[in-house]
């Protein structure tokens, strides 16, 4: 399950007073765990709630939870992911492809990135066998939520070129299917629509 406030209910249950009593409801039958607060901006700040898993990163999670409810695809997270790569959801489409992906707020040094993106030297190897063979190895989207951290990923990502793609955070929120993925070269692209 995804960490959800109680907004991200909204699309199943309409009314307001409605969604706060079935997750009470919910709460008190251990149907749904709470995992605590998240505060965005002003106000007061949300409860979290999420069943199987609890969330180290909570703001982090529940921004990555109201990006992947705009996909209607079967995702996974947490600690059902890649136990190799590790990423922060992956994305099964109906055709068969597998999407992985990370959402970079722009917290991590460069030494962070430098070691989280270790672990995925083995795919640069494996292009060449992959081009020569025709095959094609699942892309990895890297979410950033400003155009500073995105120049500085992509000083970074020369090696990663053949399967790594970069998006906006806002862009994804507004329009999911647009072009807005966007190449190490620069070159844009979409997330494959559904049906497709």
């Amino acid at each position: 399950m995804h960490p959800c406030t109680p907004e991200d209910f909204s699309d199943i249950i309409l009314d307001k007073s409605t969604r706060y009593y079935t997750i009470k409801r919910l709460r008190e039958t251990k149907k749904l765990r709470f995992t605590g607060f998240f505060q965005d901006g002003r106000g007061r700040p949300h409860d979290v709630y999420c069943n199987g898993w609890v969330p180290n990163k909570l703001a982090h999670e529940v921004k990555l939870t109201k990006l992947l409810l705009k996909f209607p695809f079967r995702m996974e997270r947490g600690p059902e992911v890649d136990k190799v790569y590790r990423p922060d959801w992956t994305m099964f489409l109906p055709n068969g492809q597998v999407w992985h992906g990370e959402f970079d707020t722009g917290h991590q040094r460069g030494d962070q990135i430098n070691r989280r993106w270790a672990v995925y030297e083995p795919l640069v190897r494996q292009c060449e066998a992959y081009r020569k063979y025709g095959g094609k190895l699942p892309p990895m989207v890297l979410v950033v939520t400003q155009r500073r951290e995105l120049d500085r990923l992509l000083s970074r990502a020369q090696p990663y070129g053949a399967f790594m793609y970069f998006a906006f955070y806002n862009e994804i929120m507004e329009q999911p299917f647009g072009q807005v993925l966007r190449t190490v070269k620069g070159k844009l692209g979409a997330f494959p629509r559904p049906g497709n």
